[in-house]
């Protein structure tokens, strides 16, 4: 079985390809407004393999004053209508949106390597260098080679032998693909559709499992929709396996694209990802026929055979962190100190309580907490954004060191703690820069 991940490929055999992973849906803001000289914007539209300057306003939305579109595919959503977004413009930050759906994506596979780009180094440059929330993310498996057989799919999911994190079961649909001229309809208005005019199948179907406020999972004839929209392909069949991702997930599923990206492990990370949705189940107890199914006892079950062919050794993976990654404008507001928030009456209770001895407790939890791990990237980008916001420079890995040197009072977290008490101020610094740099595994 060949896994293929779509970036720009010359000369591909497309028999010798079964399946591939894709994303298939790219949408995020941008946390600083629309400036066309800004070198960051710049830098951004230059990996996107876009002329900033060419580009056609289509004019205002309900939510925003210009609605930019690059080429055909790629939208651009800049200046925020005031009263149209009323959270952000309460704290006074301006933005803009990028939006790339599935043709979009494919013209920018597309042109990568005539500009020298690819999914690897947009998500890194988006990741490491902008104040990004992403609003949606899609992941897709496809399958050309047969490997899930559609009429046994079809039948599992309408007996619900699989297990699944959705608490709901799957909606399926089988639609009439409509031929788009009237004419060839027995009247202008009639439901009837000549069988001849269908493109292989009479019906389109798909099975649609979750929500558009989390996660929502999708399985659908891809052949059917390629084949009635005039679109030839080299394949005999093509199931498609989707995975939304929306909002706060959308930046969690975004970060596990960029450490996968980066370890070359992308194709792993959707199956792992999808696996950890659903998972289909045959009629074996370890190896063992059973005369029917237990749809309670899903779990005990072997794994369907095709599907396991189709996901490969790939272990489940489930984003189970709700947490936006990076800070959107309610976050860059409650990060303040000196906003009324639970931690700043805790503070201030504090203080009150010991005046004397308030400096040495802040330092106490700040050595406790870099001691721990928990200062990454993602707390950089969090300090970077608010200072942003009061028009402060971003500050360097150096600056952070010289923070925390400048601030720690080294005292023991608990006397009855012999490792506490040896630790020194140069290895807590040391374990900083470590966490700092640190790639978590996904």
């Amino acid at each position: 079985m060949s896994n293929q991940v779509v970036e720009p490929v010359e000369n591909v055999s497309f028999s010798s390809i079964k399946t591939q992973s894709v994303i298939d849906w790219f949408k995020f803001s941008v946390n600083l407004p629309f400036d066309k000289n800004n070198p960051l914007i710049r830098k951004l539209f230059k990996l996107l393999t876009l002329d900033i300057n060419e580009c056609v306003d289509e004019g205002m939305t309900n939510q925003y004053e210009h609605k930019l579109r690059y080429g055909q595919y790629f939208i651009v959503l800049t200046n925020p209508r005031p009263g149209r977004n009323q959270d952000r413009a309460n704290v006074g930050l301006d933005y803009f949106f990028v939006d790339m759906e599935g043709e979009a994506c494919r013209e920018f596979e597309s042109r990568c390597g005539f500009y020298g780009s690819s999914w690897k180094e947009l998500h890194n440059y988006i990741f490491e260098k902008l104040p990004y929330h992403f609003t949606r993310y899609d992941m897709a498996k496809d399958d050309f080679g047969g490997i899930v057989r559609l009429p046994i799919l079809q039948n599992k999911i309408n007996k619900h032998e699989y297990v699944s994190c959705f608490r709901g079961t799957a909606k399926a649909e089988y639609v009439p693909i409509l031929p788009s001229n009237e004419e060839i309809f027995d009247g202008p208005h009639s439901p009837e559709i000549k069988e001849h005019l269908q493109a292989n199948n009479k019906l389109s179907w798909s099975a649609t499992w979750g929500t558009k406020q989390s996660v929502q999972f999708q399985m659908y004839d891809k052949l059917i929709e390629r084949l009635h929209k005039g679109v030839k392909v080299p394949f005999d069949s093509w199931i498609r396996c989707e995975m939304r991702f929306y909002q706060k997930k959308a930046d969690v599923a975004f970060v596990q694209a960029v450490k996968a990206l980066n370890k070359n492990e992308f194709d792993l990370c959707v199956r792992s990802l999808m696996v950890g949705l659903i998972d289909f189940k045959q009629s074996t107890v370890k190896g063992r026929v059973r005369n029917s199914f237990d749809v309670k006892n899903a779990r005990k079950y072997d794994r369907w055979s095709d599907w396991n062919n189709f996901i490969g050794k790939a272990l489940p993976y489930r984003l189970t962190t709700l947490k936006s990654v990076v800070p959107d404008e309610n976050k860059v507001e409650h990060m303040s100190l000196w906003d009324d928030t639970a931690s700043g009456q805790t503070l201030a209770l504090v203080f009150a309580t010991a005046p004397e001895r308030f400096h040495s407790y802040c330092d106490l939890i700040v050595k406790h907490y870099v001691e721990k791990g928990k200062f990454t990237k993602t707390q950089k980008e969090y300090v970077n954004a608010l200072r942003r916001k009061y028009g402060k420079k971003e500050i360097e890995m150096k600056d952070y060191i010289n923070l925390f040197c400048s601030c720690f009072a080294i005292k023991d977290i608990s006397p009855k703690t012999k490792e506490h008490s040896r630790i020194s101020k140069d290895e807590i610094l040391q374990l900083f820069v470590d966490q700092f740099n640190k790639v978590e595994d996904w």
